[in-house]
């Protein structure tokens, strides 16, 4: 076999292995694009030490608050689902609240 072959099979088997790893919720909701392609815009959690970016930057300029609402429950309920309430994913009104405000 010789060097270029094996340089392609490891690259190809690379690729293959990352795009499998990739969780739903590693990319923009809306256009789908991974994380290491858009900047993500994130909206802080109020009273947490985090934040939520369902949306990448040019996604969140595009809409209104109110559109953005379905892309930020749709995160929060796999949240919600996935660990019930650690790190206050349950409090989705103070979350819904800053992304109605804009922010």
């Amino acid at each position: 076999m010789k060097k270029w072959q094996i340089w392609l099979i490891v690259a190809c088997t690379v690729l293959a292995c990352y795009g499998s790893i990739e969780a739903d919720w590693s990319k923009c909701g809306r256009c789908q694009n991974p994380w290491y392609l858009v900047k993500a815009h994130t909206t802080e959690c109020p009273g947490r030490s985090w934040g939520m970016f369902p949306l990448c930057e040019e996604c969140w300029q595009k809409l209104t608050p109110q559109q953005r609402l379905p892309y930020y429950e749709e995160v929060w309920r796999e949240w919600h689902d996935r660990w019930g309430d650690v790190r206050g994913v349950s409090e989705w009104d103070s979350l819904k609240a800053a992304v109605l405000r804009g922010k």
